[in-house]
């Protein structure tokens, strides 16, 4: 902790410097000052935590001091020290929130006692300011991702908006190997908060290879978005060799106008880092609904989820769905559809299965529902695809077919 002793008397200031130091070690930053109006200038150059001083001094006394004190630095905790005629003042104090008094002559055991535990509640109150800063900042970059895709914001979580007159929205495209090294992605997101910092409160999403930040400016002047897009892609090159292959900005007036600013922005750095149409066919749809294609190939006949799908990726359903239905024209729950019943026509030509079997291993519980779609998808009943596609000879009567008579 960063302590400050303020008595008109400097044995009694020393005294209690040493003995701090006796039972502390340099745990503690220990400073003095002869007065309340010294503390205070010491309080506008330096943070501290415990302030223990004499009521009795001249100038600035510290009733004087502890008012400053609670009115400038409510975070600072004060002591006072007081002799037996100065209880008169323990209604004031007890206004301005002090902490406790010490009597003097100051006890060496008092006085450490009491430090050792203001220091140990000074320690849980920073760590729990700490859990509710990372709690809040967490909230406040997940209603930004759903800026991102137009969903709406609970009117209790508006106020986690930082105050703004105007918002930038910019991207970058990290390297390859940012894919696999999750201390890359984390220090890259690290390096661009602190530069944009600079000129408002910035959020900032990875998601994949890309950087999406969201800076909310309340300052008038600023520079243009590409002009700190590319501050910040110049700080990621000089302090973690990261190169940003490419860079994009935008700014608007509203929330409202984030999603598209977004969109807008990842066309731009698509544009600006895509692989050329060369490519091989492959290679045209992106990473990650190879992936998610591929596990819904395997596991179609689970229960799988688009949520289930995007944890599994490490990225937010949302972006998943959005990325999904750009790079295939068809939404996660139209291709898993089509997996399925493509699944059900092999084993309606191939196999002798009854259709109920067949509905239970493509992924359906209900034999009806499962005709239904088969149907809408491909014009036949199961029962009709079987007639006109089995490789072996189908018995009347022997399958039960739901959607046959609808």
């Amino acid at each position: 902790m960063n302590i400050l002793l303020v008595d008109d008397e400097p044995p009694v200031r020393r005294s209690m410097a040493r003995a701090i130091a006796r039972a502390f070690g340099d745990r503690h930053r220990v400073d003095e000052a002869e007065d309340g109006e010294e503390a205070l200038d010491m309080l506008e150059r330096q943070p501290y935590d415990l302030v223990v001083t004499d009521i009795r001094m001249p100038a600035v006394d510290g009733m004087a001091l502890s008012r400053a004190i609670a009115e400038r630095y409510p975070d600072t905790i004060v002591v006072l020290l007081t002799g037996y005629a100065d209880f008169q003042y323990a209604r004031e104090a007890i206004r301005l929130h002090v902490y406790d008094y010490l009597l003097k002559p100051v006890s060496v055991d008092v006085l450490c006692e009491l430090v050792q535990k203001i220091e140990r509640e000074t320690a849980e109150r920073r760590r729990r300011t700490e859990i509710e800063r990372l709690r809040l900042n967490d909230l406040l970059e997940k209603r930004v991702r759903d800026l991102f895709y137009e969903l709406p914001v609970p009117y209790c979580d508006t106020a986690l908006f930082p105050p703004f007159k105007t918002i930038a929205v910019l991207a970058f495209a990290l390297p390859a190997d940012a894919r696999e090294d999750g201390f890359v992605r984390f220090a890259a997101r690290n390096i661009v908060a602190d530069v944009l910092s600079a000129w408002g409160t910035p959020v900032v999403v990875a998601e994949d290879l890309q950087l999406i930040a969201v800076l909310f400016i309340s300052n008038a002047t600023v520079p243009p978005p590409e002009q700190m897009a590319a501050e910040a892609a110049r700080a990621l090159k000089a302090y973690q060799c990261i190169d940003a292959g490419a860079t994009a900005g935008l700014t608007v007036a509203r929330l409202e106008d984030v999603c598209e600013a977004v969109r807008r922005c990842l066309e731009q750095l698509g544009d600006r880092h895509d692989p050329p149409e060369a490519a091989l066919p492959d290679d045209a749809v992106h990473r990650l609904v190879r992936q998610a294609q591929a596990i819904i190939r395997a596991e179609y006949a689970s229960d799988l989820t688009l949520a289930q799908l995007a944890e599994r990726l490490y990225v937010h359903p949302n972006y998943l769905s959005t990325l999904f239905r750009r790079e295939t024209g068809v939404t996660f729950s139209q291709y898993l559809t089509q997996v399925r019943i493509e699944n059900a026509k092999k084993l309606l030509r191939e196999t002798e299965l009854k259709i109920y079997q067949i509905c239970d291993r493509v992924g359906y519980t209900d034999q009806a529902h499962f005709s239904r779609v088969f149907k809408a998808m491909t014009g036949l009943t199961p029962y009709e695809y079987r007639e006109q596609n089995a490789s072996f000879s189908i018995e009347r009567g022997d399958i039960s077919d739901p959607a046959a008579d609808s």
